[in-house]
């Protein structure tokens, strides 16, 4: 590919666009060109190097900050040996044409007003309080939400509370055979499936290759010039992917009804619902399905309010009406952690 000259310009007397390879010491004043002056031309001025041997990047000579060819071993400009010269730092790769074709200023530090500077304070540099923006009230939603519910889980104080009264409540589902409508995929129907229609419709999207982009690439050799490259990336496109979509009857057990008992208190003995069921397995006919079954406490704390707590039946048998109880509770909700009740002794 090509190879093209890097510019630069002389800081001591304003000369531009001087020449990278050819130019070493600016002809209007003699000054030794600086590796870091160096960037890439404009697309319409670019200098092509005859007969270009690349050697490496060049290092800069540590007397005079010369830079010299990576092949030499004394400094063209002063004399020195160059065995313990240090390679320059390139410009890396830019997009051709979108290089400026200008030497970029190095950047001033900015002062602040307390400095004298008369520069920008970091608030109105950031946008003041709103330069935040809706990403930053977001985080800091979040961050608080968190930390309530730590505050929460963590910052308990210690509770006497006395048992008031039982509740139960038990259930059971009743389910049938029966026939129900299903929607799926083809592939997924099973044997025995009645009335059935089909359709045509898009399961997933296929990346297809869509030809090239392409574009020329601008890289520092770092010895003055540059060279061309041409980087081409696949293109694609998104192709629908068709499939047969079917609708379909078929026999399935479905919840049909639901049977409830519940009580109050320890002197009625939890019991399941009656729930008659046929037991066969051929259409219309019922069976047993989920069961599901609650036990809760009432509590009062030592100022009346009641709390609630749902546990297993064993434990629920075992606080009796008026029996004492300690445990811990929220600071901030006041919720009961009905994990760690225990008798008081």
């Amino acid at each position: 590919m090509p190879t093209y000259e890097m510019f630069w310009d002389c800081e001591y007397c304003d000369t531009a666009k001087l020449l990278g390879k050819t130019h070493r010491h600016c002809p209007t004043c003699g000054a030794p060109q600086k590796p870091e002056s160096r960037y890439f031309p404009p697309e319409d001025e670019k200098v092509a190097v005859e007969d270009h041997a690349f050697v490496g990047a060049d290092r800069e000579c540590k007397s005079c900050n010369t830079p010299n060819s990576a092949a030499a071993d004394y400094c063209t400009n002063c004399g020195n040996v160059l065995d313990e010269a240090k390679a320059i730092k390139t410009k890396g790769e830019v997009d051709a044409g979108a290089q400026s074709g200008t030497r970029k200023p190095a950047p001033k530090p900015q002062e602040s007003e307390d400095q004298g500077g008369g520069g920008v304070s970091a608030v109105a540099a950031g946008g003041g309080l709103f330069g935040f923006g809706c990403m930053g009230l977001l985080v800091a939603g979040f961050l608080l939400m968190t930390l309530l519910c730590l505050v929460n889980t963590f910052w308990t104080e210690s509770a006497e509370l006395t048992v008031k009264s039982h509740s139960w409540s038990r259930t059971i589902e009743i389910e049938k055979l029966k026939l129900v409508d299903v929607e799926e995929w083809c592939d997924a129907m099973p044997a025995g499936a009645e009335s059935v229609s089909r359709t045509q419709k898009k399961r997933k999207t296929r990346k297809i290759k869509d030809g090239e982009t392409c574009k020329t690439v601008n890289v520092d050799q770092g010895d003055g010039t540059f060279k061309t490259r041409e980087d081409c990336t696949p293109k694609f496109r998104d192709e629908d992917v068709m499939d047969a979509w079917c609708s379909w009857k078929q026999e399935k057990w479905a919840t049909s009804a639901t049977r409830k008992a519940n009580g109050e208190g320890l002197d009625s003995p939890p019991k399941w619902p009656e729930a008659k069921v046929d037991g066969c397995k051929t259409r219309g006919c019922t069976r047993t399905g989920t069961k599901t079954e609650r036990y809760v406490v009432k509590l009062a704390e030592a100022d009346g309010a009641l709390q609630e707590c749902a546990m297993k039946e064993p434990k629920w048998k075992s606080m009796a009406v008026g029996s004492r109880w300690t445990g811990s509770k929220a600071m901030l909700t006041g919720n009961l952690n009905c994990a760690d009740l225990a008798p008081v002794k």
